[in-house]
């Protein structure tokens, strides 16, 4: 027993040297989370920089306690979430308190960084064991397996934990990769999370060979595994490849298959209306105003759906004559039904202390102007529409921005409307589609339970107003685009102001634009999209996250609580 526990000892470096050692492994995680930022928007798509920004990280992982990773790597992620949060200093000009929306950028950051101190501790933990008796299939078990493993379950735990966020998984940094893409088909964005942190693998692998040779000639020391070492980039490399190849043929047999399918054209309206808190009299008209006339123009089109922006009505439907009349009004002007985003406003139930419930929905209205269908939110963005503990404190829902907490809706809802008959006689059929409010968007789970009900369009209205002038909008349709490759199934979005767009079931964007800007101006967007009257088959929209992601995280607890055992064991 003496001996074993001998041999799972690691040389220290001398006393000297370890304040410099320290400082090194401090810049090489801060390094990692600013290269890692640099791939994600603002950013083009196609940044090549997360290929390589977590090898810095790993190596440090790599080399030192389980304990001194989790600080490390809450450190290095922080870094990166302090970077690509700054959007959230937008709503200063939209009257938030500065102090508040400080605090709130920090802690957010701060709060998003465990989850990569948790990746390092627990990879940390699986190197330290592999260094006790250490061999060349450790090795590849630890960087190929363990590793991608273990950063996939702490990114679904961030997605998924306290109503979640998620934001940045590594995967989404490939947005721009139309071949790598078609991963997410399999096992969602983490899928592609899981092969970027491969390919980082063996970078680091890759540093730790070329070191190693070094000392090899200075020391005449041997290279664990010689020659095979190289298995360590190779066998990344082959499953890079292997991804790539399936993307692309995936990508060629959709464009043939499709060919056949019925093609819709729709109507988005973009009317760069002021947030809430900017709203006035004024602009309230101006904003009636624009949403009439870009609907009228886009009725030129012939559209057979149009769609208005998340709270594109300020008044609460149904109630509020002024606001109906605005749907039915641009509903009879576009001569085509119009999904709008509103505030629906119903009686509280019997016996529950408020008299009203607020819903953040999206209401449908016929060609001829009368109500036909809505959808509640069911993701509800908290300190935004709802403030925690609310329903114990009645008090704290004034401090919401609108004024008061929302309600949650408590299902996906499919929407039905029949396409127009064409100059050739023809007609798309019926189309189903189900709406997603705002940063619904970015939860695949939701998106996969509509196209489970039946849905064969994804509509996603927004406002991203809150923060124009920012890199949010194109953050958050980098997220949104993965939605349609996971469930196979188009999406289209309307947003207050920017990003307007139309998504494919393969993770192809058309954009509105002017003058080369996705936000900022006043437009309509009319596509013809193809939506295929079955979804592209998928594995993820069978299966969901128990192909990958459930499994890693469940691994990643596993790793966790068999390291605070051990560190818990060790104490005197």
């Amino acid at each position: 027993m003496a001996s074993d526990q001998t041999s799972c000892v690691q040389p220290r470096p001398a006393a000297a040297v370890l304040p410099c050692l320290l400082l090194y492994q401090i810049l090489a995680v801060m390094v990692s989370g600013a290269i890692l930022w640099s791939a994600f928007p603002p950013a083009v798509p196609g940044s090549d920089g997360a290929w390589f920004a977590l090898a810095p990280l790993l190596l440090v992982v790599r080399h030192v306690t389980p304990r001194r990773a989790f600080w490390l790597g809450w450190l290095g992620g922080a870094v990166f979430w302090l970077l690509s949060l700054t959007w959230l200093w937008r709503l200063i000009w939209n009257n938030g308190p500065w102090p508040l929306v400080v605090f709130g950028h920090v802690a957010l950051a701060l709060y998003c960084g465990l989850y990569t101190g948790m990746f390092a501790l627990a990879a940390a933990f699986i190197w330290r064991a592999v260094r006790c008796r250490e061999t060349l299939s450790k090795r590849l078990a630890a960087a190929v397996v363990a590793e991608p493993l273990l950063w996939v379950g702490a990114e679904y735990l961030r997605c998924v934990l306290f109503s979640g966020f998620a934001w940045h998984a590594v995967g989404v940094s490939q947005q721009g990769s139309l071949a790598l893409l078609q991963a997410a088909a399999w096992g969602g964005v983490y899928a592609v999370s899981a092969v970027v942190l491969l390919v980082n693998g063996a970078v680091a692998g890759l540093c730790e060979r070329v070191w190693g040779s070094v000392r090899q000639r200075t020391t005449g020391e041997p290279l664990l595994g010689g020659r095979w070492r190289t298995l360590e980039t190779l066998i990344p490399l082959l499953i890079l490849a292997c991804v790539w190849k399936t993307g692309f043929d995936r990508v060629q047999a959709y464009r043939h298959q499709t060919e056949t399918e019925p093609v819709w054209q729709l109507a988005m309206v973009q009317p760069n209306a002021p947030s809430i808190c900017e709203r006035d009299d004024g602009s309230e008209t101006r904003v009636c105003t624009t949403l009439i006339e870009q609907t009228t123009l886009a009725a030129a089109t012939q559209p057979d759906l149009v769609v208005w922006p998340e709270t594109a009505l300020m008044g609460h439907l149904p109630h509020d004559p002024a606001a109906m009349a605005l749907a039915s009004n641009g509903a009879v002007m576009a001569r085509a039904p119009l999904l709008t985003g509103t505030v629906e406003i119903q009686p509280g139930p019997p016996g529950h202390r408020d008299a009203y419930s607020y819903y953040n929905s999206a209401w449908l209205f016929t060609p001829g102007g009368a109500p036909c269908g809505r959808y509640r939110k069911q993701h509800l963005v908290p300190f935004g529409e709802y403030i925690p503990l609310d329903n114990i404190f009645p008090v704290l829902a004034r401090l919401s921005p609108v004024g008061f907490s929302c309600t949650a809706g408590r299902e996906s809802t499919v929407l039905h409307v029949v396409g127009r008959v064409r100059a050739d006689g023809t007609s798309p059929g019926e189309l189903a589609f189900s709406p997603l409010i705002c940063f619904e968007d970015t939860v695949a789970s939701l998106a996969r339970r509509a196209v489970k009900a039946g849905a064969r369009l994804l509509v996603n209205v927004t406002n991203d107003s809150w923060f124009g002038g920012s890199s949010e909008p194109e953050q958050h349709l980098a997220q949104a685009v993965f939605r349609s490759v996971e469930c196979g199934v188009p999406m289209v979005r309307a947003a207050n102001t920017g990003v307007t767009c139309a998504i494919d079931a393969i993770g192809r964007r058309a954009e509105l634009q002017s003058d080369d800007r996705t936000s900022g101006f006043i437009g309509f967007h009319s596509v013809a999209l193809t939506v295929p009257r079955l979804p592209l088959p998928t594995a993820y929209l069978h299966w969901g996250d128990w192909i990958l992601a459930r499994p890693a995280a469940l691994a990643l607890l596993a790793v966790l609580a068999l390291a605070a055992i051990r560190a818990r064991r060790s104490r005197p």
